[in-house]
């Protein structure tokens, strides 16, 4: 299993086994460079843990817990975690931030602990037959094993054709499932050789809406906003090894570089790509914004050969994905890891700070929402007769008669192409199998409250998860190279 993983770890690998259980870990050297192999344990071996990822304020943590008595052999983020546990159990999870699936197993109880981090920046995996259960950074890994049901999930199927990912829980596997963000889940030993279980599991963490300050003004936002950015960028410049940053030219990237700057970075290396028939090439923006906050900036443009590779970036996810950027964040992963280990991206930006084209309508449609939905529909319907479909204002008119709980659905996703290519461009054989899948239980978790704020919080649990940050994670970890994203903004107990 770890053998499949090289590819998130190629430094080192390490292994724990007990009677009935088994830890694995591949590493990629970020953070104690010569102590910090994994699995880990505490002095008298019964908690070991294995992280994938990085405890952002593990700095802070060490400081604490060494305070409290406790040791330490290695100064890496990974023996934080176990001695945390020690002191804060399963509430150990709400200390920590930065992007991170890990384990921890306690011997003295015999539970096992599983924990994502709060956006699901970084993948965990899950598979369960008959009291077995095995977990992993990747599907592939799962594969692997013969007890794995590896059979079409037919409803993930179909979501995909609609969304172009497969949202969590679901995987195209019937044997594999995604473990939530921000979630916790606990698992324990049968006893007498019998099988276990799930203990149960918890949301410690999810966007919340419910309690909002007051608008600021623009200028107390501003400052807020510029010191937030700061803090964060600080604690994701820890690291042992070169660091860089992509750079497309775009407001998020730049204004990563543009902190790294301002907080005193000394030689900071850029990268961006393009391509022989790119007609809209980021280049020339990144070029310019590289000129001015004077980076080592590496630029390539792919040629039309390489597309041979595409088969082998596809095979990273080991499920469908439709995301085309996948594309060159794969390339430009590849250009930076000849130069730095680690890279920070702007990734998660537009959902944090509403940037996507799509919220502007958002207002809009708000202001038609006291007409009853009976008139709306047959506004709607009037003037889609006379509105192209793709023309200026035609989307707009067809979603005015929509539920606005289901409206954003429709922004993001353009549902009712995607309903007609599922009925009429499949195959006879495969629109069955796929209409068996029966309702799409699924789509419950995009329904908003017709705001452009709970637009943001659906995008932030679906789109930003399954998409943008699948896209980021396997991308970079297919290139060897770690990709760290900003959008951890704010300290861990507080709502973003």
């Amino acid at each position: 299993m770890t053998d499949l993983l090289q590819h998130r770890g190629p430094d080192a690998d390490g292994f724990h086994a007990e009677p009935r259980l088994a830890l694995g870990a591949r590493r990629l050297r970020v953070i104690d460079l010569e102590t910090g192999d994994q699995p880990i344990a505490n002095e008298d071996g019964t908690v070991w843990a294995v992280l994938n990822g990085e405890i952002y304020n593990h700095v802070e943590l060490r400081a604490e817990l060494t305070a409290r008595g406790h040791h330490f052999r290695s100064v890496c983020d990974t023996e934080v975690l176990v001695h945390l546990y020690e002191d804060d159990g399963v509430e150990c999870v709400r200390r920590c931030r930065g992007m991170f699936a890990f384990a921890i197993w306690d011997a003295r109880s015999e539970h096992l602990m599983l924990a994502r981090d709060r956006f699901g920046i970084k993948p965990l995996f899950l598979a369960e037959n008959g009291g077995r259960l095995a977990f992993a950074s990747e599907i592939k890994a799962l594969l692997c094993l013969p007890w794995v049901d590896r059979t079409w999930r037919p409803e993930a199927l179909r979501a995909y054709l609609q969304v172009g990912y497969i949202p969590q829980p679901m995987t195209a596997y019937n044997g594999v499932r995604k473990m939530a963000p921000g979630s916790v889940e606990f698992w324990r030993l049968g006893a007498s050789g019998r099988p276990g279980g799930c203990a149960g599991s918890v949301r410690y963490w999810q966007p919340d809406l419910s309690t909002r300050e007051p608008t600021p003004s623009f200028e107390i936002a501003q400052r807020r906003a510029t010191a937030l950015l700061e803090e964060s960028m600080r604690i994701h410049l820890r690291s042992d090894v070169a660091l860089g940053a992509f750079l497309s030219g775009g407001v998020d990237s730049s204004t990563v570089v543009a902190l790294m700057r301002h907080l005193g970075v000394g030689n900071i290396r850029t990268f961006s790509i393009g391509f022989e028939a790119d007609t809209h090439s980021e280049l020339p923006y990144a070029t310019a914004v590289a000129q001015h906050l004077e980076t080592d900036h590496c630029a390539e443009i792919v040629s039309t050969e390489e597309a041979r590779l595409l088969p082998d970036i596809l095979a990273r996810f080991d499920e469908p994905f439709a995301d085309s950027s996948a594309i060159p964040t794969y390339f430009v992963s590849r250009l930076a890891r000849e130069h730095v280990t680690v890279v920070l991206t702007g990734d998660g930006g537009d959902e944090l700070f509403a940037g996507y084209p799509i919220y502007a309508p958002i207002p809009l449609y708000r202001v038609f929402d006291f007409v009853p939905v009976a008139l709306r529909q047959c506004l709607s319907n009037s003037a889609a007769s006379v509105l192209p479909e793709k023309g200026r204002g035609g989307g707009f008119v067809r979603r005015l008669g929509a539920p606005a709980e289901y409206r954003f659905f429709s922004l993001r996703y353009g549902h009712w192409l995607a309903e007609r290519f599922v009925t009429d461009a499949l195959s006879p054989r495969l629109r069955t199998y796929l209409e068996e899948a029966g309702h799409d239980e699924w789509k419950q978790a995009y329904q908003t409250d017709g705001g452009t704020a709970d637009a943001q919080r659906v995008d932030q649990m679906t789109y930003m998860v399954d998409d943008v940050l699948t896209k980021v994670d396997r991308s970079s970890m297919a290139a060897f190279l770690a990709a760290l994203s900003l959008i951890h903004i704010s300290e861990p107990t507080t709502p973003y």
